[in-house]
């Protein structure tokens, strides 16, 4: 629910006006409000150091700005310390909130609560809190290292709005935008689930990754009728020598061995070649896929088994209907 709020303390007040009307609505649970959506990325960087830390250089540290009940509303969990209460809003408390992966990074072996950060080079705040991850830079993104701040620390106007609810939150949307036009009848509102925000997201990967999946669908049948048929073709060939080794003593059985084994060397040599330049472009599919290895081995072995169970298949029809023939009709046809 965006809303473009206004300055100073008229926003301020503007704000939480409208975050407590939102709270105040039968089947809401928690109000939090940011200039940062999930997955969109972060639009603010703030200097950050450490006091007293000569191994830590000065960086641009992803920060968020937040207000309410930011956390609750979307579900990000407190691992440490506290989240920002409204006496911290309202009397403009120089404290801040840490990410895990920032916590782990910087403060490995004690705890992140308590310590102290300066901000722009000169300001010095207090960790307060550690909280879960989030990824805010796309779905295929590992976390960054973060930071949540409060409004009063600056940043853009511009504020977005999460409601979370008891039930479904779409049918409640007539509601929230009434709230809106109560305390601002020219504010425009869009409204959408979080849901629909991953799903636009990940359109297009997803849409990539199941045009690749067709296609590889489409290439492991067609690997698979090649290799039944060029398989059975080879043996079908070896009909003149399977009546030569029956001519002459060898039994059905020592044959029909002798067909599997040796057409199927051909395959498992092919199998080796394919596993390993698969192998060399996971790379080029890295990007396409979350929480799934590019080096999947379960892929890996259930497209090579498949291959070698059509083989394996080709191989002893074609074996056995060889070691049936008569002998004296095979010399006979060649």
């Amino acid at each position: 629910m965006s809303a473009d709020v206004l300055g100073g303390d008229r926003r301020n007040a503007y704000r939480r006006e409208i975050i407590q009307r939102l709270e105040n609505l039968p089947g809401v649970l928690a109000v939090g409000g940011s200039k940062d959506v999930p997955l969109h990325g972060a639009s603010e960087f703030y200097s950050f150091s450490l006091p007293g830390r000569t191994d830590v250089p000065a960086i641009a540290l992803e920060t968020h700005i937040v207000t309410g009940d930011y956390f609750r509303a979307l579900g990000i969990p407190l691992l440490g310390g506290r989240v920002f209460t409204e006496a911290d809003e309202a009397d403009e408390t120089l404290v801040v909130i840490v990410n895990r992966a920032m916590a782990r990074w910087y403060w490995p072996v004690q705890d992140a609560v308590g310590e102290r950060l300066i901000l722009f080079g000169q300001l010095e705040v207090s960790v307060v809190g550690v909280v879960g991850d989030v990824r805010h830079n796309g779905i295929t993104q590992e976390p960054g290292l973060a930071v949540y701040v409060l409004p009063h620390f600056g940043g853009h106007r511009s504020l977005t709005l999460f409601v979370r609810t008891a039930s479904d939150p779409l049918p409640m949307a007539d509601a929230f935008r009434q709230v809106i036009r109560d305390v601002n009848p020219d504010q425009p509102v869009s409204i959408e689930t979080l849901r629909q925000v991953a799903s636009a997201t990940v359109a297009e990967p997803r849409f990539l990754t199941v045009l690749l999946g067709s296609f590889a669908g489409l290439a492991v049948v067609l690997a698979s009728l090649a290799v039944y048929g060029m398989t059975a073709y080879d043996v079908s060939r070896r009909t003149y020598e399977v009546g030569v080794r029956i001519a002459l003593g060898a039994s059905a059985g020592n044959v029909l061995r002798l067909i599997i084994r040796q057409g199927i060397a051909p395959v498992l040599g092919g199998r080796a070649i394919g596993l390993l330049a698969a192998r060399a472009l996971t790379r080029v599919l890295s990007r396409l896929l979350f929480g799934v290895d590019a080096a999947d081995p379960m892929t890996f072995a259930s497209v090579a088994l498949l291959l070698l169970a059509v083989a394996l298949l080709a191989v002893c029809i074609r074996a056995r209907r060889a070691a049936r023939v008569d002998p004296i009709l095979a010399l006979r046809a060649q």
